[in-house]
Parts: C-alpha cells; structure tokens; sequence
C-alpha cells in the first residue's frame, strides 16, 4: 500500500509541466525605468522551488546600462537590487521587428535541456491595439501617473527608439507580422502588458497561437502587473487565466484616488472563429440597408468609447452588437450572439472608470473599430486584417470608405 501511494504521488509530480514563460520587454523607450522595477518584482514573486523558468528578454534605452538588448534567466531575491543572470547578450538591435521576437523566443526554448511541456508570453510595452506604424493613440503610460495629463502618445505593439547622427527613428511591431511568427509555438496564452490590446481585431489575428489571450481594453497604467503575485500564477499546475486577470483587478481596485484605474480580460481563442461566424451572420442582414440609413440608426456618441480622447477608434463590441442586433428586432440572433460572447470573453474586470476621467459604464472586454466619418483614415490598413471579412465588416459597413 505504501509502494502503491509512493508510486502515484511520482506519477502526480511527473504530471506537473516544466513551464517556460518568456517576458519579451521592448523598453527602447521612455519606460525603461519601469522595466527595471518590473523585472525586481519578479524576482520577488519566482520562488526557488518553481517547477520551470522565468525568462526576460529585455532591450533598454540608449543612456541605460547595458542599453543593448540582453536575456535574463530570473531567480528569487528579496532585494531592490536585480540580481538575475544575463544568459545571452545580443547586438543593438530593433525589438520591435517581429522577426527578433521569433529568434529570443527560440533562443528562450532552447536554454534549457529540459522539455518544455508548455509555454506562454508576457509582451510588454507601449501599444495602441491594431493601429498601423505612425498611427497615435493618446496614453499617459510613459508618466508616472500622479494626475491626469494631456500629452502623451503610443503606437502599435513596441517602441523601439534609434538616435542616429542627427534623427531619431522609431520602429514598431504589425500584429499581423507578430501572428506570423508566434504561429507554431502553441503557446498556453499571450499576455499584453501594453494599452489597448484587448481589441477583437488583435484576438482574431492572433487566434491560432495561444489558448488564452489576456489584455486591458484601456490604458494599463506605468506600474503595469504586479508581478510579486501574478509571477507565482505563470506557474501554477494549471495555468487559471481568470486569477491572472483577478488578481491584476484586485491590485487597481485597491488603489486610490486616479491610479484606482484598471480593465483586464480574458479571451478563450478557439471560440474566437464562432464568434466571427455569428457576427458575420448578423452583418449580412445589416448589409441589405443603405450605409445613410445605417449611421442614422447607430449613433457613435452613445457607445463606449476606450481612449480619453474618444479618437473613434476604441469601441466596446458587446455593446455595438447588442445594439445592431436589437434594431434589427432579431432576438433569436441576439440570443446567438450573446452566447458566443459568453464562451468567448470568459473574465472581464474593471474599475469605474480609468485616472478619474473615462467612465467605464458598457465595459464589456473587448473593443472594435467601427467606420464613421469623423474617425481617423485607418481604412485601407483595417481592410487587411482577418477580422475585416471574417466578421462580414466588409459587407455592412465599408462600402462608402
């Protein structure tokens, strides 16, 4: 009987997975600084008998030591001090460039004699959802947020920062050239420590690449997770999505006054393609409607909005579809689509608003861009994601832009 539990207790502990999880930090930019408190934080949360590796890749800004880019295997240590080791060192390069993302992730694998059972990826940055290079959305990330500010802008997935002689280029990251290069890896989840990623257009590009998508609709703050406890979560037995997403809401919910500010979800990605189908579904029957007499039944103002600026670009897809569903006076259709948003958004959390000046009161989890007229010209770019004709967006609403 003792040979009998001793034998399946091995078993037990053989079925553990050796995890790798891979922080990938583009902080070329003005949030080196919270990088650097970040990777501290981590090293607070790794415990020493973890059963897998915390892995960092980090590319610093320029007047930073070491400013090239480096990849850290993370141990535990109490200190304000990173103690970590550096691994690998790499030449200057652009983090930003998806094909680099590619190389540290297959670097990452291979550090380890170890089979990794499974892996997942902490993408840290800037972001601006699936907004082209040059393409500015308003964000106080780069402060440390103490009031609300007025002049800060962020680009799409990364900022990689290059002084040269007598300029300065900045380079970003396509989040169709990042789908192309994480397909393969099938990763447990991909987790966005940037602003506005949670957007049904960057769930949808990425669907074949992870099990779980986890983002905020809305700015993450310049502190972003609180890796002393969300670091242990990476590592449970079974990775639990939801008390990633829980505990970074607990931590915003229990701050004060503006930095009491925070919107986190939870995407199941195989529900993603019956989620479009439904969609698509309902664009067909919108489609039979003249464009004119479509934006006179959809008023743009009335809808949740995620950037402070209200830009046009962020808007809450639940409520949109509800809505379009609704004035369509088809219920069997709402019902559909309602339950596909269900099983697809399986989390969502968030505070009242975000630094005291956006209300958050029809947060649903994810955000979509919806053509109007006074929206930015995005429109050419839009019609390349896979998003665009798998939801039918093609058929109901661009047919004028």
């Amino acid at each position: 009987f003792i040979i009998f539990l001793s034998s399946c207790e091995k078993d037990q502990q053989e079925q553990v997975p050796n995890r790798l999880i891979l922080v990938y930090m583009i902080a070329d930019n003005d949030l080196d600084y919270f990088a650097i408190r970040n990777i501290n934080d981590m090293e607070r949360g790794f415990q020493t008998n973890t059963n897998g590796d915390l892995l960092v890749y980090i590319d610093r800004a320029e007047n930073a030591y070491p400013s090239h880019p480096y990849l850290m295997k993370i141990s535990h240590d109490t200190t304000d001090l990173v103690v970590s080791e550096i691994i690998k060192t790499y030449p200057e390069q652009n983090s930003a460039d998806a094909n680099t993302l590619k190389t540290v992730l297959d670097d990452a694998i291979k550090t380890s004699s170890k089979t990794y059972t499974s892996k997942g990826i902490v993408l840290w940055s800037h972001g601006s959802a699936w907004l082209p290079s040059g393409t500015s959305l308003y964000s106080n990330r780069g402060n440390i947020v103490d009031s609300v500010k007025s002049s800060s802008t962020l680009k799409s997935f990364g900022i990689d920062t290059k002084f040269q002689a007598n300029s300065v280029s900045i380079h970003e990251m396509d989040i169709k050239d990042m789908a192309n290069v994480l397909n393969g890896y099938d990763l447990e989840f991909i987790l966005f420590d940037a602003c506005f990623m949670a957007t049904i257009e960057v769930a949808y590009e990425l669907r074949n690449t992870n099990k779980y998508f986890i983002a905020s609709p809305v700015e993450i703050l310049s502190s972003g997770f609180p890796y002393k406890t969300t670091v242990p979560l990476f590592f449970d037995e079974v990775i639990n999505p939801d008390l990633i997403a829980k505990n970074y809401y607990d931590y915003y919910s229990n701050q004060h006054g503006v930095l009491k500010s925070g919107a986190i979800s939870v995407i199941k990605s195989s529900e993603l393609d019956n989620l479009a189908t439904s969609v698509n579904e309902l664009c067909n029957k919108i489609g039979v409607l003249s464009l004119d007499s479509h934006n006179n039944i959809l008023n743009i103002d009335s809808l949740q909005q995620f950037d402070r600026l209200k830009v046009g670009v962020l808007f809450d897809l639940k409520q949109f579809l509800y809505i379009e569903s609704s004035n369509l006076n088809d219920f069997l259709l709402l019902n559909k689509i309602n339950n596909t948003l269900n099983n697809t958004i399986i989390s969502e959390y968030h505070t009242r608003n975000v630094l005291g000046s956006l209300p958050l009161n029809n947060c649903n989890g994810l955000s979509t861009f919806l053509p109007h007229k006074t929206s930015i010209n995005v429109y050419d770019y839009y019609k390349t994601l896979s998003w665009y004709k798998a939801s039918g967006y093609n058929k109901a609403f661009f047919d004028n832009y």
